[in-house]
């Protein structure tokens, strides 16, 4: 249970790091202060605990850590701790934690960006079609949903602002948008 809740620390962390980095060098240097660039200690780089010891500040400048990391550490750990508390199926776990591992970073890039990626939305759908052995997918009615779904999201959006002309059409027709002459 231990390395469970450690294992979500860990991988919180890493996830909430690489999501937030700007480039890709973060996978082959260590972790560092971003105010001092004070390259940290490994005890500082322990989930939860170096957040509540620092007291959320930089051992060395005392510059205040992202509170963000400290957030999705233990939301987190508390997501990979509920199914320790009810007696699933070994598959029920790797499902579990593999979908719960793959929504953090995509929740945590919509609230930073108010974007997906493409790229992350990619990798969960190929998880989902892989993990259900495409015994659930009838291609053609699928495929139906989509290009009606892509029609209306085409006709709702901003391609062809519909409110807008709605309420240009609307305006045109009420008294209160003309003006009266200057006498």
């Amino acid at each position: 249970m231990i390395w469970i809740l450690l294992l979500g620390g860990i991988l919180a962390s890493f996830t909430y790091v690489m999501v937030s980095a700007n480039n890709i060098d973060f996978l082959y240097r260590r972790s560092y202060c971003d105010s001092c660039h004070y390259t940290l200690k490994w005890v500082e780089l322990i989930p939860l605990f170096s957040f509540i010891f620092l007291r959320g500040k930089c051992s060395q400048c005392g510059a205040s850590i992202d509170r963000g990391a400290f957030i999705c550490e233990v939301l987190l750990i508390f997501l990979y701790s509920l199914p320790l508390l009810y007696d699933f199926s070994l598959k029920d776990f790797t499902l579990y934690y593999l979908v719960i591992t793959l929504l953090i970073p995509i929740s945590i890039n919509d609230v930073k960006t108010y974007k997906i990626p493409n790229h992350m939305n990619l990798i969960f759908l190929f998880t989902g079609l892989y993990l259900t052995e495409l015994l659930y997918v009838d291609f053609m009615k699928d495929t139906i949903i989509i290009l009606i779904l892509h029609l209306f999201y085409i006709l709702l959006s901003d391609y062809m602002r519909p409110s807008i002309i709605m309420c240009k059409w609307i305006k045109s027709f009420l008294v209160c948008n003309h003006r009266a002459p200057i006498l």
